[in-house]
C-alpha cells in the first residue's frame, strides 16, 4: 500500500504566481513566485516542475511495473548484463533508487 496520496494529480492555476497541485480529495503541493533569500522561480520553471509533481504518481507507478516485469522475466533488457558498467544496469540502479525514495 503506497502512503502517498493517490493519483492522478492535476495542476490547477489559482492565479500567474500560484499554481497548486491536487489530487481527487486533496491539495498535495503549492508552487509559489518567490524571490526570497535571493532565490527566484521563473514562469516556465514553476510550470515544469508542476507537471514533473503531478506526474508523480504515473512515474512511480510504471517504475514498479518495469521492475517487477524486469523480476519475473516478462521483460528483457535488450541484451544481457554484463557489469556494473553496463548502462543497462545503471538503468535498473537509478529505477530502484527512484522507487526506493518515493516509497520510503
Amino acid at each position: 500500500m503506497n502512503k502517498h496520496t493517490p493519483g492522478p494529480w492535476h495542476i490547477q492555476k489559482y492565479n500567474k504566481d500560484k499554481l497548486f497541485i491536487n489530487a481527487e480529495n486533496a491539495q498535495i503541493a503549492h508552487i509559489l513566485h518567490t524571490e526570497t533569500c535571493g532565490l527566484i522561480s521563473m514562469p516556465e520553471q514553476r510550470t515544469a516542475n508542476a507537471a514533473l509533481i503531478a506526474a508523480a504518481p504515473e512515474l512511480l507507478e510504471a517504475l514498479v511495473e518495469i521492475s517487477h516485469a524486469l523480476a519475473d522475466g516478462s521483460l528483457k533488457f535488450t541484451r544481457p548484463r554484463q557489469s556494473d558498467s553496463d548502462p543497462y544496469h545503471k538503468a535498473n540502479v537509478l529505477m530502484c533508487a527512484a522507487i526506493e525514495k518515493a516509497t520510503a
